[in-house]
């Protein structure tokens, strides 16, 4: 900041009242006390641990003191529970596998995923930004859409043990390593790259010697974040691997479950307590490393001091600086200053006021701006469609599975056709799906009126309304794919190998939008195909360019689609609704209904 020729520094302490410590210090007891409970109740008999869960004899205090001291000891039996808990679980061989796969891939989330940000950071290509989208977009999707797919290809690739399961922790990893290295390589200067390779190191050199200590504090607070991640995981173990052969700790623990809903709880309690042990440790002596890495790599402010405001705006416009700060002469300010920028403000400028200044840009309708817009819009369209569908498409093929499997759709049969009994399914869960969507548009518009976003509602309303409308054909489309697939199998546990083309197929939208939202062919094709219009034709709408008749035309085509495939899957599910047993194969279900 200047003013004249003399910069201004001004630093605020923090000031903490003795509220907040208090507010603070409950808070943090309420988060130990969990943990102090399963400490406490892992020394307990099994009987006290459901009678006394919370005390420590089992005779109160207020029926003396000597009966006090007796109960504690009646009520706790030393490391009994210890020396069961591990003779039962063979502990120390489910550590030991715990041990190798935390180690394992926390080693090889660390080398591939900076050596990929490093990649990404240094090379800009089409390339590039798709793998670094595809990265970011492991971290947004749920778990539950991709297990039934992973725990196929796993006992397909033989991954089943736990070399193989490195592998699949590498591939859920990898968005927020990537996404924390990526950061930080960013603020490494180039120069000094450019220095080593004129010493002659090659760029795997470069990479090893001058790059990778420079990420130890990013490298760190990834460890920290990812073994905690894996040693404390259960379904993803309990899905890959063979636990008759291999068993990680949080398996074991579930293992202690007898029969007739019978647990050792103390035996349980000591699990937990020796499970939780090791991670702790971990986690203490590297805590302090985690804001060090979360807040490395953030831009730092150079200073350069301007003669005068014109001056400084200039450098702005010649885009010498960044932004400049300047101060302003309006009395009402609630600042003695303002930013001044091109199109984008600094984030670091703005935060390092404890009070958001009056910004002032020089040119806001710049391309960059709109492109960050278009991708919001195409990422918030794309997201509400595939869950929308995944959510209530999964409910569709879980419900036509389950009526099979406990016969109640041959009940349903003798009474109303199976035309009836799909129509009705496509019906119902597409009331359900068009409802939380039209409610989700409703408080997407609410929001905008209440922050005063009036400009970006004009233009987000044509958009919003031609969503819905599409996504109402869009969804019985995939409404009667889920529900004809599912058909086709008995099981619950066979559902995963029919419906995995189905999830590609309703992937589709979000990936053309996300990584082709640039390219203005592939998103006029992609607005007329039958399962990326939904997406991609509203997103067209808001990037502007689009004729009257184009939504028209697209949503006619969705709709003879629809008519199309709802014919395939009346077929479909009519011939193989009533037959049980092994999959059905969809050649056997076509040629079984004109049998």
């Amino acid at each position: 900041m200047s003013k004249g020729d003399k910069e201004v520094s001004t630093i605020r302490k923090a000031k903490h009242g003795g509220i907040l410590t208090v507010i603070f210090t409950i808070i943090s007891i309420l988060w130990i006390a969990p943990i102090f409970v399963v400490l406490l109740n892992s020394f307990k008999r099994k009987a006290y641990i459901f009678t006394n869960p919370f005390s420590i004899s089992a005779v109160s205090i207020s029926k003396g003191f000597d009966r006090y001291m007796k109960g504690i000891d009646k009520a706790f039996c030393g490391l009994l529970n210890y020396s069961n808990a591990i003779e039962k679980t063979n502990f120390f061989k489910c550590f030991g596998y715990s041990l190798f796969i935390t180690v394992g891939s926390v080693l090889v989330i660390i080398l591939c995923c900076s050596m990929c940000a490093y990649y990404i950071t240094r090379v800009h290509n089409a390339l590039t930004r798709v793998i670094y989208m595809l990265c970011l977009f492991s971290m947004i999707v749920p778990f539950q859409m991709v297990m039934f797919t992973l725990s196929k290809f796993a006992n397909i690739l033989h991954l089943s043990n736990p070399m193989g399961i490195i592998v699949v922790y590498l591939g859920f990893g990898a968005g927020l390593a990537v996404f924390m290295f990526t950061g930080f390589i960013k603020s490494i200067s180039i120069e000094i790259e450019e220095a080593a390779m004129i010493d002659g190191c090659t760029p795997i050199q470069t990479y090893f010697k001058v790059v990778l200590p420079i990420l130890k504090p990013t490298t760190i607070t990834v460890a920290i974040l990812e073994a905690m991640w894996v040693w404390n995981d259960y379904l993803l173990p309990s899905l890959v691997l063979n636990i008759n052969k291999y068993k990680t700790i949080p398996i074991a623990v579930q293992y202690l479950k007898q029969s007739h809903g019978q647990i050792d709880w103390g035996a349980m309690m000591a699990v937990l307590v020796l499970a939780i042990v090791p991670i702790v440790i971990f986690y203490i002596i590297c805590q302090k490393y985690i804001i060090e890495g979360v807040l490395a790599g953030a831009p730092m402010i150079d200073l350069h001091v301007a003669p005068d405001d014109a001056t400084a705006i200039q450098w702005v416009e010649d885009e010498t600086v960044d932004a400049a700060v300047i101060p302003v002469t309006n009395s009402d300010a609630p600042l003695r200053y303002k930013v001044v920028a091109l199109d984008e403000v600094p984030a670091i400028v703005t935060m390092a006021t404890s009070i958001s200044p009056e910004v002032e840009l020089l040119d806001p309708g710049t391309s960059e701006e709109q492109f960050g817009l278009n991708y919001i819009i195409s990422l918030v369209f794309g997201i509400i469609f595939m869950m929308a569908v995944m959510t209530f498409g999964s409910t569709i093929a879980q419900n036509t599975v389950v009526e099979k499997q406990t016969r109640t759709v041959e009940l349903l049969v003798s009474a109303v056709s199976s035309r009836v009994l799909l129509a009705g399914k496509i019906l119902g869960i597409s009331l359900l799906a068009i409802g939380q969507t039209a409610a989700v548009v409703l408080a997407g518009v609410l929001g905008l009126v209440i922050t005063g976003q009036g400009s970006l509602l004009s233009m987000l309303t044509a958009p919003m309304l031609w969503f819905v409308v599409f996504f109402i054909f869009g969804f019985v489309l995939f409404a009667a794919i889920f529900a004809a697939s599912a058909s086709l199998v008995s099981r619950i546990e066979d559902t995963g190998s029919v419906l995995s083309p189905v999830i590609m197929l309703v992937m589709a939208p979000y990936f053309i939008v996300i990584l082709f939202g640039t390219n203005p062919t592939v998103m006029a094709v992609s607005s007329y195909v039958p399962f990326t219009s939904i997406v991609a034709m509203p997103v067209r709408m808001f990037m502007g360019g689009v004729a009257w008749w184009e939504p028209v035309l697209s949503l006619l085509i969705l709709a003879l689609s629809d008519a199309l495939v709802i014919a395939i899957a009346a077929r479909i599910y009519r011939s193989s609704v009533l037959r049980t047993g092994p999959r059905l194969k969809l050649k056997e279900a076509w040629a079984g209904d004109r049998n």
